[in-house]
């Protein structure tokens, strides 16, 4: 059975590692996202989206290497699997939960923008051109732009608010599941599934 687990928030940061002023792993992700739910990333290939990416953050011109071409292709190519397969195991790129709450919640606000650029890099602005879509969908765009701009420095490290992280993180991942399926016509199998409960 093949993996399609997302590479870890390390391994991409790394294969970014040339990077200054580029998106973050989790930016980076959520852009691809974006992509895919406006089939703009599926025109093109893993290893093509991979050399672009590398290329792009790399600064001086420095050579991309063949490991961190390939973490990227890895990343491109689990996304694409866990968006399309309907299982509903899609996950965002985050830190890991040995990283502090603050720099989490600031990723998941990276992840939220970088998700709503790659919507209007295909050709969807948010407020502008999405009037066509259905309530619910343009409700979940609308929180998922929201969600991008939230300062998180107050944040404190107690179990509210690791509660309500989990859920913010977990209404994000099922709100770019109802996105992707309603901009693909997808609806049904989303609807079988009752994933979209989960908004309400």
């Amino acid at each position: 059975m093949q993996d399609n687990s997302l590479p870890p928030y390390d391994d991409v940061s790394w294969a970014l590692r040339h990077a200054s002023d580029v998106a973050s792993p989790s930016e980076s992700h959520g852009l691809l996202c974006g992509l895919f739910c406006t089939g703009a990333a599926g025109r093109m290939d893993g290893i093509t989206w991979a050399k672009s990416a590398a290329a792009a953050a790399n600064s001086e011109n420095q050579t991309c290497d063949d490991e961190q071409i390939g973490i990227l292709e890895e990343l491109f190519n689990a996304t694409q699997a866990k968006l399309t397969s309907m299982e509903f195991d899609f996950e965002l790129l985050l830190p890991d939960d040995e990283s502090g709450l603050e720099m989490r919640a600031s990723e998941l606000g990276s992840w939220c923008l970088g998700f709503v650029t790659g919507l209007a890099l295909g050709g969807l602005e948010i407020g502008v051109n999405d009037s066509h879509h259905d309530e619910d969908t343009r409700e979940a765009l609308q929180r998922l732009a929201e969600i991008s701009y939230i300062e998180y420095e107050d944040l404190d490290v107690s179990e509210e608010d690791e509660q309500a992280f989990a859920e913010v993180v977990e209404y994000v991942r099922m709100a770019v599941l109802m996105v992707f399926a309603s901009l693909t016509g997808q609806e049904s199998a989303l609807s079988q599934s009752g994933a979209g409960d989960t908004l309400h």
